[in-house]
């Protein structure tokens, strides 16, 4: 009898002893019968880990149950191992909810491990819902706390992508805190790309709560809503799609009008003052459009929020709903902006770019046979100069080669002193300038229009953006909050430019054709998920029916 009790009690490599492994396994029999040996249930293994931990760990119900029944005090409960991580951690960490009760009844503390870690933080990071909240009824005040890095339970959630613990988080009123390098939960969720998360948090009843928290001094977590433009132009775009409000009307009637909120595209004009509210920190007028152009953000910058925004920087809203420049239209282009002249002249700028960059290749060649002309056909008035000779050379450049007069006609005459040099150099003059050279230019011209054509839309938004950013740069803040708007009601079914025949032709050829902005499409996931759990619910049944007829028949 005495040599079993040595054995039960006897420890492995990793100081672990037989009832050590019956708790992980979570035989009850085992364990019982090991307990029956009077063995400790506070031994503890080489990383001070007692049977309880194994048994928390691994989510054995029975087997806490069986440890904890004759527990006098609460010690075994709240032991940390070499990491610091009590069984309350562990059950936590694993997901194990029935186990986190069971310890959180019998008397098992909000503790940290040694990282700064509660059994919150623990769940969270493994996104096991139903475990957090079986933590958070119990002790609501354990959101705030935060580990070592000043990251709380939220910030682990979002860093791992678990939407619904967020979510459950932000329900139960955690707070939204920046952690030690100035990140909020949100600035973890969008520099890891959790798409969910920040749609989640965006569609939330705290979303505005959520997006002004952060730091206005840190140079890698600015405000969330920078940060989604560069990171998550799609989460971005549905806080954009929140932002037009359309009326009750029927969409054909008159009255029918869309309220565009301008809230969240522009930081607050004091911020791009100097000395108030902060005394070193400024920002750039138009902020968030300057950072979609940036990051190349056309989808973005073609919203209809944004438009409409920077067609509120250009017109003035009057009452009937239309729009007026603030000029009184004394004639007829006044107010207008020639935006489909704009890509012409984008074209043509690009491609005198082009030509400019190219002269140093072509220029060389120009010179070599104009003044290998001079030697070769000195004798005639168009080539009897260098200058002459190079100008000449030009004129044959764009096509002008003039061979019967310069070269056919001298033959014949025998006037030509090197007549199968001058040939020859003519041919190499035809094959290397008018058709290599003239082609390759032409080509590169395609090429830039085709460029520009590509990109024409986000080119014109993006030197509006940059006329309008230096605009309210030079102007004085007291005339940009006279002029600024935090939203504009526009009616689609009314004319937005004035009435006449006229003003219709000339918008009609020298302006941007607009199309009334319908309301973009809501979130149409869960709708589709549904229907699809319908149609394989139809098909169940269906399947369990046609058995049904079949058994039916048999029978």
């Amino acid at each position: 009898m005495r040599h079993i009790k040595e054995l039960v009690m006897d420890e492995d490599n990793d100081g672990c002893t037989p009832l050590h492994y019956a708790c992980r396994r979570g035989v009850p029999v085992s364990v019982n019968n090991l307990l029956d040996f009077n063995v400790s249930i506070h031994s503890k293994s080489k990383d001070k880990k007692s049977p309880l931990h194994f048994a928390a760990s691994y989510g054995r119900i029975n087997t806490c149950q069986r440890l904890l029944q004759d527990m006098s005090d609460t010690r075994l409960l709240n032991e940390g191992d070499l990491h610091g991580m009590t069984p309350l951690h562990l059950a936590a960490k694993n997901g194990h909810d029935k186990v986190v009760q069971l310890l959180l009844k019998k008397g098992a503390l909000f503790l940290s491990d040694h990282s700064g870690w509660t059994a919150l933080h623990h769940a969270s990071l493994g996104g096991y819902t139903q475990t957090m909240k079986v933590i958070l009824d119990t002790n609501m005040k354990c959101t705030d706390r935060l580990d070592e890095e000043g990251n709380t339970a939220l910030h682990f959630a979002a860093r791992e992508g678990h939407a619904k613990a967020v979510a459950l988080l932000l329900r139960y009123d955690a707070d939204i805190v920046l952690n030690k390098q100035q990140a909020s939960f949100l600035h973890t969720a969008i520099h890891n790309k959790r798409k969910e998360v920040v749609l989640t948090t965006v569609r939330n009843k705290r979303w505005e709560e959520c997006l002004k928290v952060f730091s206005h001094y840190s140079p890698s977590n600015r405000c969330p809503i920078l940060e989604m433009v560069e990171y998550l132009p799609e989460c971005r775009k549905v806080l954009l799609d929140f932002r037009m409000m359309p009326s009750t009307e029927d969409k054909s009637s008159q009255d029918y009008h869309i309220e565009y909120n301008f809230r969240y595209l522009q930081c607050p004009l004091e911020f791009t003052e100097k000395g108030a509210p902060l005394q070193d920190v400024t920002y750039e007028p138009l902020s968030t459009l300057n950072a979609m152009v940036q990051h190349n953000r056309i989808e973005l910058l073609n919203h209809p929020v944004c438009k409409e925004y920077l067609l509120m920087k250009w017109w003035e809203r009057t009452r009937d709903g239309g729009r007026s420049s603030g000029l009184e239209g004394k004639r007829l282009q006044d107010g207008f902006r020639f935006e489909n002249c704009g890509i012409f002249i984008v074209m043509l700028e690009v491609i005198m770019k082009t030509l400019l960059k190219s002269t140093v290749v072509f220029v060389f060649l120009l010179v070599a046979f104009g003044l290998s002309f001079y030697v070769l056909l000195s004798i005639q008035d168009a080539f009897s100069s260098p200058l002459l000779s190079i100008m000449q050379t030009f004129s044959m450049m764009l096509g002008d080669i003039n061979y019967h007069d310069a070269f056919l006609e001298p033959y014949l005459r025998n006037e030509l002193a090197y007549p199968l040099l001058s040939f020859a150099h003519l041919i190499a003059f035809t094959m290397f300038v008018p058709i290599v050279l003239m082609n390759l230019l032409i080509g590169l011209a395609v090429g830039d229009i085709a460029e520009v054509q590509k990109h024409a839309l986000l080119k014109r938004i993006a030197m509006q953006v940059e006329l309008h950013t230096s605009l309210e740069k030079k102007l004085p803040l007291w005339f940009l909050h006279k002029v600024d708007q935090k939203s504009t009601v526009v009616y689609p079914n009314r004319p937005r430019y004035g009435e006449g025949l006229l003003r219709g032709v000339f918008h009609y050829f020298f302006c941007t054709q607009e199309v009334r902005q319908e309301m973009p499409n809501v979130d149409t996931s869960l709708e589709t998920e549904i229907m699809k759990q319908k149609y394989r619910y139809v098909c169940f049944l269906s399947s369990v029916f046609e058995k049904f007829k079949t058994l039916n028949k048999e029978a």
